[in-house]
């Protein structure tokens, strides 16, 4: 995940410096994970602590409830069976799937860009939403977004007055390891009743 975040830190500041730099501001003052971190004690200078991936995203008319204003978005064309890149050369045939800022009345037409879009909008001030687009089934768009969410932000502040600090949260181990076994007991209780059943 660290090589990820890498990769959406090189874009972001190449695109906007000082709005990149805005974020690693946010996130240093409010103290919150950096979405690579897989433990709470890791030490990763934080610049987004959510990652937002959708394909084929469609969404109506919003606001986003961030801590910053800015949201930092990629956008792209891909292989449904690889997830590698797409272009009209290779057979990509979308179009329609806007990116639509009311308050400034423009939209961009994702699916009929050729290659990977790199966007900044204004999440919380300007109402934004994204129309349904189309494209054969072998090809979908790929869209993400990093944000300093301002839910998990009130969170964090909660676990920081707490005198017992972060014992009383689990890291993202912890979490997937509690969940994996679960799953893993709730399958072997009904592979168990499925053999009683047929003797």
């Amino acid at each position: 995940m660290v090589c990820v975040e890498n990769i959406y830190k090189r874009y972001f500041k190449d695109l906007s410096p000082l709005i990149f730099q805005d974020f690693v501001n946010v996130a240093t003052e409010c103290q919150v994970p950096s979405f690579s971190q897989l433990h709470f004690d890791d030490m990763i200078k934080p610049f987004a602590s959510n990652l937002f991936v959708s394909f084929d995203y469609v969404s109506a008319p919003h606001n986003d409830k961030d801590m910053q204003n800015w949201v930092y978005g990629i956008y792209a064309p891909i292989f449904k069976k690889t997830g590698d890149f797409a272009t009209r050369d290779d057979g990509f045939d979308g179009s329609h799937g806007e990116f639509c800022n009311s308050s400034y009345q423009f939209a961009t037409c994702l699916n009929e860009c050729d290659g990977v879009v790199e966007m900044l909008w204004r999440g919380k001030d300007d109402v934004h939403f994204t129309k349904p687009g189309y494209c054969s089934k072998q090809f979908a768009r790929v869209g993400s977004a990093v944000q300093i969410n301002a839910k998990l932000v009130k969170q964090v502040v909660r676990v920081h007055n707490t005198e017992s600090g972060t014992s009383h949260v689990m890291d993202h181990v912890k979490i997937w390891a509690k969940c994996n076994r679960r799953i893993t007991k709730k399958s072997g209780v009904r592979k168990q009743t499925k053999m009683n059943r047929s003797h």
